[in-house]
């Protein structure tokens, strides 16, 4: 029997005689690490069940719960092959417990507590704030919680990240879907970089070793900061201006990868492939260095008026002619990246800029050579999921690839939803690899059939089904296009 406070209660999976405070552990492999919670709701005086996991299911008097629902007087829970018996009793019901009962021993005051993330081995440690979203990656976010009167874990769908705890007998990481509360001295593993967390007093903190990264606006003698105008993974994008007031946009190394040499040879090449190369679809790229603060730069032309992502939600589906000039133009730049034998890997609508009313690829940051020596297979694949090539979900890519992924963003383009859609990039691998896709002359009236076919035709699931080469698909756009306007003749 488990007597119930009225406070969270968190569920999960654990060890043989394992115990954590505010947990209930179950030894069972068919329960998730977090599983579910039960939250305690004053204004009911009752629990309600949310539901975390993604993989294992849980049920509520024999139904299937995917998200949260409330409990009753008595109801039964079956969490893996666990089953509880959830009853309420006329006994009385003691008051919610402190922070520190709940934490299972005395703390100081709240406002007497700083928040910490530090950068690992040895690197620089960041003051969490409770009215912000401390951002680790694309999509994971520490934030205050004021529910459990704490910071958590916060992880998108699709976004990556998993967390360690010192109470874990063999420290080991466990992947995060939803969100988790964290406690003191956890790690969090974002991309390549891992994140103590950490909750003291103040003064404890060793701030000898804390390195907080300069502002930008001083960071490249000769020019001062504007505005950011954007943020990945790996990187922050800023507008800036020399003392003449030219404009340019500045890609800086993310902060929390300053003392990370797989994210540094990245970024290098990353600089090394756009500064090397020249072609009026690329992005003008002028200079690559270091920063005052130690981290590099990839100094590049300024394109202000959006992307074909900022297009795309706006007009939803893209007139016909549109559609053919942008897959034209990006078709020209693919050429001539391909003609250096470089895949560009991540063909998608945020990185078609405009320059001039006319598309420009940008961001070179997984570019590989196309040869299958160098293909990644380190374990995680580069790339965006919604537009990946099957062969690219398998570890490996070639030119085709990129053609593949012109097509996905061509039939976003044409028929205004993407070529498969799925909050798990599990679901979208399996999509892009397995399933046919729906096709596109009936959700596209008035659409060209040639054009339609066209772009089935590069998201062929086998490379050797596609065009040749982006010569050979730029030379059928051409023709599209000569055709149409020979009809428009008539």
């Amino acid at each position: 029997m488990i007597d119930l406070k009225p406070a969270l209660l968190c569920i999960g999976r654990g060890r043989p005689n394992e115990t954590r405070h505010g947990w209930l552990l179950i030894n069972d492999p068919t329960v998730s690490r977090h599983h579910a919670n039960l939250n305690w709701v004053p204004e009911q005086n009752a629990f309600y069940y949310e539901h975390v996991s993604q993989t294992n299911p849980s049920r509520i008097d024999g139904n299937l719960i995917r998200t949260s629902q409330d409990l009753g007087a008595r109801n039964q829970l079956n969490i893996g092959t666990h089953i509880y018996l959830l009853e309420r009793k006329a006994v009385d019901v003691e008051p919610p417990p402190s922070e520190a009962e709940t934490l299972g021993a005395a703390q100081p005051p709240d406002s007497a507590l700083e928040y910490t993330l530090q950068l690992l081995p040895n690197g620089f440690t960041e003051f969490l704030k409770k009215g912000e979203a401390n951002t680790l990656g694309m999509g994971v976010h520490v934030n205050w919680d004021p529910f459990t009167n704490g910071f958590v874990l916060k992880v998108t769908p699709g976004a990556r990240a998993t967390l360690s705890r010192n109470s874990d007998q063999q420290d080991e990481a466990r992947a995060v879907s939803g969100q988790a509360v964290l406690e003191n001295g956890d790690v969090i593993t974002v991309d390549f970089c891992q994140f103590r967390f950490r909750r003291s007093t103040p003064g404890s903190t060793n701030t000898e070793t804390i390195k907080l990264a300069k502002d930008s606006d001083s960071l490249i003698r000769g020019f001062s900061q504007v505005k950011l105008v954007g943020q990945g993974t790996f990187g922050q994008v800023f507008h800036m201006k020399d003392h003449a007031g030219a404009s340019v946009a500045v890609k800086f190394l993310s902060p929390h990868l300053l003392l990370n040499e797989e994210a540094q040879v990245r970024f290098k090449n990353e600089a090394t492939v756009a500064l090397s190369l020249k072609h009026n679809r690329l992005l003008r790229v002028f200079d690559v260095g270091e920063a005052e603060d130690g981290r590099m730069y990839i100094m590049s032309e300024y394109l202000p008026n959006g992307t074909l992502e900022d297009k795309i939600q706006k007009a939803g589906k893209l007139p016909t002619m549109a559609v053919l000039k942008v897959a034209h133009e990006i078709s020209q730049g693919l050429e001539y990246l391909h003609a250096q034998n470089l895949v560009h890997r991540d063909i998608k609508p945020s990185n078609i800029f405009f320059r001039d009313g006319q598309a420009v690829l940008a961001d070179f940051g997984i570019v590989k050579g196309s040869d299958l020596m160098t293909a990644t297979r380190s374990g995680f694949t580069a790339g965006t999921p919604h537009y990946m090539s099957p062969e690219q979900f398998r570890g490996f890519t070639e030119p085709r690839s990129d053609q593949y992924s012109l097509g996905a963003m061509l039939y976003e383009m044409l028929a205004g939803r993407r070529v498969f859609d799925a909050p798990d990039p599990i679901a979208l691998a399996y999509m892009h690899v397995h399933q046919a896709p729906d096709p596109l002359l009936p959700q596209c009236p008035g659409a060209p059939e040639m054009l339609c076919l066209m772009i089935e035709k590069m998201i062929s699931k086998k490379p050797s089904d596609r065009f040749a080469n982006m010569q050979a698909v730029k030379g059928a756009i051409e023709h599209i296009a000569k055709d149409i306007k020979k009809r428009a003749r008539r």
